[in-house]
């Protein structure tokens, strides 16, 4: 269903009347995602049986104390498994993937930030007339992925900062719809960054003169305000139960990025493969129910 709708947004020779729909185009492009991903939830809530591979012990107990303190009984649990791309439990997993590489090859030696800038010439030649960049997330989203090719293949292929051994990035999202990705990248030996002067020769970052520039020098916040409040996170009473239902939790109230998942670009990638081994830990058993009936059946 992606490659359709990739398909119905894709720029053609001729007049597109859904590339000229403003708001309405950006509209569209958000519900195609939605009930995209409205058709695959349901699989997930109709076979909590199947992606179980482990015992949630934790979450089980976590529920029950969440249920005394409120007076409330347990109730069922749903769960959204790693395999669905965008939730919790896979961006934990993709995390400790990312560990897992700097524990291998050691810290990182630089933090590089790419964001996208609206006023690049690739995007305004090609907006249509009266038409600003946040009409068109399409071709925006396009272009940044274009340019970002473009810095993968200088860093790791042209090694303009050196020679490198490990990289993970990931793609983030501003509230404004503009995307940016964050590369942490751990250089070889010989070209880690060796003191002040290195440092200099690849990035210089200055806060501005008070005197000359004092607008430059003064702007942002010197204070933030906090507020602590206890996360009710995915519990949610329901006829005189504590539920824990992770699917309902992650469709409701939350920001959709869809231009990115229409064309299916990846939102993360790191240069090396991490296979993720089964621990067998106390209260916990590793089981998969399909084996289970298999192995019944030939019994």
């Amino acid at each position: 269903m992606l490659q359709f709708y990739s398909y119905r947004v894709a720029i053609r020779a001729t007049f597109s009347a859904i590339h000229c729909g403003g708001k309405l185009f950006k509209q569209y492009i958000v519900d195609a995602y939605i009930k995209t991903e409205q058709n695959r939830l349901p699989f997930y809530r109709q076979n909590q049986k199947v992606p179980r591979v482990e015992l949630y012990q934790g979450l089980m107990d976590h529920l029950a104390n969440e249920a005394h303190i409120e007076g409330l009984r347990p109730g069922r649990v749903i769960i959204l498994p790693s395999s669905f791309q965008g939730n919790p439990r896979a961006m934990q997993q993709n995390y400790q993937d990312a560990m897992a590489v700097v524990r291998k090859y050691r810290k990182p030696d630089l933090f590089i930030t790419f964001t996208c800038n609206p006023t690049w010439r690739e995007i305004q030649e090609q907006l249509f007339p009266g038409q600003t960049p946040s009409d068109r997330p399409d071709l925006i989203t396009r272009v940044f992925k274009l340019k970002l090719n473009e810095l993968i293949d200088d860093i790791f292929k042209k090694h303009i900062l050196g020679r490198t051994i490990a990289n993970v990035f990931v793609i983030e999202f501003q509230k404004r719809g503009l995307p940016h990705c964050h590369m942490l990248i751990i250089l070889n030996s010989e070209d880690k960054i060796k003191g002040d002067n290195h440092i200099d020769r690849i990035v210089c970052s200055e806060m501005p003169d008070a005197a000359r520039f004092p607008q430059l020098h003064e702007c942002g916040h010197d204070c933030a305000n906090i507020k602590l409040q206890r996360p009710i996170q995915e519990c949610a009473a329901a006829q005189g139960g504590l539920e824990w239902d992770e699917i309902k939790a992650h469709i409701d109230a939350r920001y959709v990025k869809a231009a990115w998942r229409v064309f299916e670009f990846p939102l993360h990638d790191k240069s090396h493969a991490i296979i993720r081994l089964a621990a067998h830990l106390p209260i916990g058993m590793y089981q998969n129910e399909r084996k289970k009936k298999e192995r019944t059946i030939k019994e």
